[in-house]
C-alpha cells in the first residue's frame, strides 16, 4: 500500500522525533551504558527486541496510521532516522555525548534497532497481506 504525501511527511516527522529521543537516551545514558567491557551491553541489544515489537505496534498508531500502511510508515520512519543518524555521525558526533571510537557502540546499537524495527514491520506487513501469496 502506498502512502499519501501527508502520510509520508507525518511518518518522516515521527522518524525525526523517535531518532531525537534515541539520541537523547544515548547522550545521557550512553556514557555509562555504551562502553566497551560493560557486561550489560548484550542485554541492551536484546532489550531492543521487545521494545521494537512494542514500537511497531504503538508508534504508527500514535502517528495516526492503521494496519494496511503500518509497514510503509515504519519504513519511512526508519529511513528518516537512518539518514539523520548518518548525517549526525558525520558532521555533529558531539550530539551523542561521546566521540571517536566510543561512538561505535551506540551507532551499532541504533543500526541494530532499525534492523529489528524493519523486521517486525515487515513481518506485520506480510501477515496482513490478503493476496494469498504470503505465509501466515
Amino acid at each position: 500500500m502506498l502512502l499519501s504525501r501527508h502520510q509520508i511527511m507525518t511518518a518522516g516527522f515521527h522518524g525525526l522525533l523517535y531518532w531525537a529521543l534515541a539520541v537523547l537516551f544515548i547522550r545521557f545514558a550512553g556514557p555509562a551504558l555504551f562502553v566497551p567491557g560493560n557486561p550489560w551491553l548484550p542485554a541492551l541489544f536484546v532489550a531492543l527486541i521487545p521494545i521494537s515489537w512494542l514500537f511497531v505496534e504503538l508508534a504508527p498508531r500514535v502517528a495516526g496510521f492503521v494496519d494496511p500502511v503500518v509497514f510503509p510508515a515504519v519504513v519511512v520512519m526508519c529511513l528518516t532516522a537512518l539518514m539523520l543518524d548518518g548525517l549526525a555521525l558525520a558532521v555533529a558526533p558531539q550530539l551523542y555525548g561521546v566521540t571517536g571510537p566510543a561512538l561505535l557502540i551506540p551507532a551499532a546499537w541504533l543500526m541494530f534497532w532499525f534492523g529489528v524495527l524493519l523486521a517486525f514491520a515487515f513481518r506485520k506487513g506480510i501477515c496482513q497481506d490478503t493476496s494469498g501469496d504470503a505465509a501466515p
